[in-house]
């Protein structure tokens, strides 16, 4: 599933930016940080991000244009109390 939501994703970015080419009106942003958070941290800014998402897909902006979202979170670093190393 992963791999298709970026294959999916990539394929929206490239029209996007065929588009722009073109002379269409298209914004693409992209972001990219990496933060340091504990198990509490990471599910409340797993939360926050989903409340917006569903906020935003309940109240379609009438004047609005289809806006493809693809946020991460990815734990980079074992978690697991006396991990083996």
């Amino acid at each position: 599933m992963l791999g298709a939501a970026l294959e999916t994703t990539r394929a929206d970015i490239n029209a996007a930016a065929q588009a722009r080419e073109a002379g269409e009106d298209r914004l693409i942003s992209l972001g990219r940080t990496g933060v340091r958070l504990n198990a509490r941290h990471l599910a409340e800014l797993r939360s926050a991000i989903e409340e917006l998402i569903e906020t935003a897909r309940e109240h379609p902006d009438d004047d609005g244009v289809w806006t493809t979202v693809l946020w991460t979170a990815v734990d980079r670093e074992d978690r697991r109390i006396g991990k083996e190393t």
